[in-house]
């Protein structure tokens, strides 16, 4: 297919560091937005890490210019975000131009407002009181793009602790069937409960007093 040709002239420019030939190979009319997101089969790299690799912000702003939707977070085929790749190669000036843009594209939610929320609620029962005292500090909303760079840098300790012959990837990342998705959220809930367990009886909370709560 001729996007397919276009991608290879283009990835074969960007492997070589031939950013003449790059700038060249983008202007392609056959180039797509849909091979430039995905990792070629058979490759490990797709266009976005070879750029991650070199370090080079300029070919980046001229793909971004071209291709607006451009994906800055394509895992390689071994799960590597191009953050990480950046960061093996210890080009420090790719990854701080690149984290804002990920951040500006998946924004914070509006901070939580108490009166807004209390304003939505519909009257209910009195609750029952519970022999426990809780902080109720509102927990602060979550920055998805904050929590991937701490995702990616725990998945970089994973690989550095595991053997040399596994590489942890995440969910979204793997070829999966649909019944799959039940069974990490089975898996991760019995997770989630145990952990609570724990952390009750560290608390001294033991089972009679669990079964008194409930």
């Amino acid at each position: 297919m001729a996007d397919s040709a276009a991608l290879e002239t283009l990835l074969a420019a960007a492997k070589k560091g031939d950013w003449k030939a790059y700038k060249e190979a983008l202007a392609a009319p056959a180039l797509t937005l849909a091979v430039l997101n995905a990792v070629p089969t058979g490759r490990t790299y797709g266009v976005i890490h070879q750029l991650a690799y070199w370090g080079e912000v300029e070919p980046l702003k001229q793909t971004l210019a071209r291709f607006p939707g451009f994906s800055l977070t394509l895992p390689t085929s071994k799960g590597q975000s191009p953050i990480q790749v950046a960061q093996e190669t210890k080009h420090q000036a790719f990854i701080d131009y690149v984290r804002p843009l990920i951040e500006r594209a998946h924004p914070p939610p509006p901070p939580y407002s108490p009166v807004a929320a209390e304003s939505k609620l519909v009257p209910a029962e009195p609750a029952v009181e519970v022999p426990l005292h809780f902080n109720t500090t509102y927990v602060a909303q979550m920055n998805e793009g904050r929590f991937r760079q701490k995702l990616d840098a725990a998945m970089t300790k994973v690989r550095q602790i595991l053997e040399t012959n596994r590489a942890p990837v995440l969910p979204d990342e793997v070829q999966h069937q649909y019944v799959d998705k039940f069974s990490l959220a089975e898996f991760l809930t019995k997770a989630a409960i145990a952990s609570h367990m724990i952390a009750l009886q560290g608390i001294s909370i033991n089972d009679a007093a669990l079964d008194r709560m409930l």
